[in-house]
């Protein structure tokens, strides 16, 4: 496997399941709320941030298929192939998203009708950050055969999709109420702990792997430096966050400063980036 492909699935597991738990996020806001509210449908159409960073990821990841007819093999194996059932999810939560928006900005989405289609892609959604975890579940890579492992995707995903779902609201300029914006922070906080618990089962469960290489810990040298990476990241993360929302109180504003939210971004993107390095330079073979 070379280092193109690690970054490219590395690239794709950080954006596309977050860009999808930004999208349940920002679309809890927008169900939630009163129709009369006159920032709804601004935040339905910002809801685009997230949907085009999934987008994205997925490209990234298309990219190491070869030619785009090798992903008629990647369909094939629906239902028996983890990478199949990754694909398709991820495929199925962004025709409902991208339709939704389409049909929204085309004005030709009516109002009773969004917020149950918001509902549905929502579940798509959690399927596809689902199946995207279960992915590396490979009985012959005993590296990343690891019941933490799908933790940390989970974990991973909720950190920078909290940061996202910030980024389209405030973009959106929605006037939810400030308790909503702490909620997204705690459940940032709260996922940035369990991230840093699921790195260290993880750790733990890869006593017994090993190949011809070597053990899969002597892969990745210094782990405990990625764990205390992710962990200061993502608390810079949050921190900036919980600024932003003092300062607002502060001066009474609706939302926090664009700029806190920008820098939580930066930082809770680079958390994610830490916390996926060791996992794919642990990548190794039965065979080898």
């Amino acid at each position: 496997m070379s280092s193109a492909f690690h970054l490219q699935l590395l690239l794709f597991t950080v954006l596309s399941p977050a860009g999808a738990i930004g999208f349940v996020l920002g679309s809890a806001f927008a169900i939630g709320a009163p129709r009369s509210a006159p920032w709804l449908f601004r935040l339905q159409r910002c809801l685009i941030i997230p949907i085009f960073v999934c987008m994205l990821g997925l490209v990234i990841a298309a990219t190491h298929l070869g030619t785009p007819r090798n992903a008629l093999y990647v369909l094939m194996g629906v239902g028996r192939s983890p990478l199949s059932n990754e694909m398709v999810a991820t495929i199925a939560f962004l025709a409902l998203s991208w339709l939704f928006w389409l049909m929204l900005a085309m004005r030709r989405m009516p109002a009773v009708l969004a917020k149950g289609w918001l509902v549905v892609a929502s579940l798509a959604a959690l399927v596809m950050v689902r199946e995207t975890s279960l992915a590396y579940s490979i009985a012959t890579i005993p590296a990343w055969n690891s019941p933490a492992a799908p933790w940390m995707f989970w974990t991973g995903a909720c950190v920078l999709g909290c940061s996202l779902a910030w980024c389209t609201l405030r973009v959106a300029k929605a006037e939810v109420p400030r308790l909503g914006w702490w909620l997204l922070l705690i459940v940032q906080a709260a996922s940035a702990v369990a991230g840093v618990v699921a790195m260290m089962q993880y750790r733990a469960s890869l006593s017994g792997a090993s190949s011809a290489l070597g053990d899969a810990l002597s892969l990745a040298p210094h782990y405990e430096g990625y764990v205390w990476g992710f962990a200061v990241l993502a608390l810079l993360a949050c921190a900036s966050g919980a600024w932003g929302l003092v300062s607002a109180r502060a001066k009474d504003a609706a939302f926090p400063q664009a700029s806190s939210v920008a820098v939580s971004l930066v930082f809770a993107t680079a958390a994610v980036v830490i916390m996926r390095i060791p996992f794919y330079l642990m990548h190794m073979t039965v065979g080898l």
